[in-house]
């Protein structure tokens, strides 16, 4: 049986048993509460078809916070690499050092003085470099991390906003309920 052809006998039935009420009246009552429902339908669909775009949203946020975090690991990796090539560079620019400290005072010959020289410039240059890319990488990393933390925010905003409606498509349900106990007395 349709819904509204149940809805509507049951309210026909319900007027023809009362004996204090007229006819008219009756037919008016009778109307109204089957406009009323469809009100009603109209919004639950209303509501339905919010609660589906809301959650489609927060499945896009939750693929952004996770394509953010991957990065950010993959940034974290990159920093960790950047700095174990910094040490190792500082290790090679002290042996160097003292490899040209001891070409200058123990060795007399000059072109391995100039060749040592030229890979310490040489180390100093990737060293400049490398701390370029990692300054550049933590600045990176830090829009991440704050835009990650903006979409945690707007889902949990989200969230909030979808259980404020669950709330109030529960709290209209309960008022149905109730007017259509008053309505059956």
């Amino acid at each position: 049986m349709n819904p509204r052809a149940g809805i509507l006998y049951v309210c026909i039935t319900t007027a023809l048993v009362m004996d204090n009420m007229d006819n008219a009246d009756t037919l008016n009552q009778i109307e109204h509460l089957v406009a009323e429902i469809e009100s009603l339908k109209a919004m639950l669909q209303e509501y339905q078809y919010n609660i589906s775009l809301k959650e489609k949203i927060i499945q896009e946020l939750h693929l952004q916070i996770d394509s953010n975090n991957e990065a950010k690991s993959q940034f974290d990796n990159q920093a960790a690499e950047l700095e174990f090539l910094q040490n190792y560079f500082a290790d090679a620019k002290q042996e160097i050092a003292g490899s040209v400290y001891r070409e200058l005072y123990l060795s007399p010959l000059p072109a391995k003085e100039v060749g040592l020289k030229y890979q310490l410039e040489h180390l100093i240059q990737n060293e400049t470099f490398l701390q370029t890319q990692s300054a550049a990488m933590q600045f990176r990393l830090q829009e991440l991390t704050t835009r990650n933390l903006l979409l945690q925010q707007e889902t949990t905003l989200i969230t909030g906003l979808l259980m404020q409606l669950a709330d109030a498509v529960q709290e209209r349900d309960e008022w149905k309920a109730l007017a259509a106990l008053r309505e059956e007395k």
